[in-house]
C-alpha cells in the first residue's frame, strides 16, 4: 500500500534560514532518492510569528516510509531540535496511506 510521510515544520522566522538550508541541502535530497515521486515541500500561511513548512514524500509501502523516517529524519529533526531548542524548533511526522477515491 502506497503511503504518504508528511512532516510539519514549526519554527522561529529567525532561524528560518538555518531550517531551510537543512531540507533543503539534507531531507529533500535524501527523501527524493527514497521515495517513489519527488517530495513536495509546502508553505502553510505564519500564524503568530510561526513559520509553518511541510514536506511530503510518497512511499512504496508504511515500512519504507517508517524506515526514512526513524533512519533519516528522525536524526535531521534531532539534530535542528538541538542546534535551535525548543523555544525556536519543532517538527511532527504523520503517515497516510495514499488510496483511490
Amino acid at each position: 500500500m502506497k503511503t504518504l510521510l508528511n512532516t510539519s515544520f514549526f519554527f522561529a522566522p529567525a532561524v528560518a534560514d538555518r531550517v531551510e538550508a537543512a531540507l533543503r541541502e539534507r531531507w529533500v535530497p535524501a527523501a527524493n532518492a527514497a521515495g517513489l515521486a519527488p517530495a513536495t515541500c509546502l508553505r502553510m500561511p505564519p500564524e503568530e510569528g510561526i513559520v509553518r513548512l511541510a514536506v511530503q514524500t510518497p512511499f512504496a509501502s508504511p515500512a519504507e516510509a517508517e524506515g526514512f523516517r526513524t533512519e533519516v529524519a528522525e536524526p535531521i529533526a534531532a539534530d535542528l531540535f538541538s542546534q535551535l531548542g525548543a523555544d525556536a524548533f519543532t517538527c511532527f511526522s504523520t503517515l497516510m496511506e495514499i488510496i483511490d477515491l
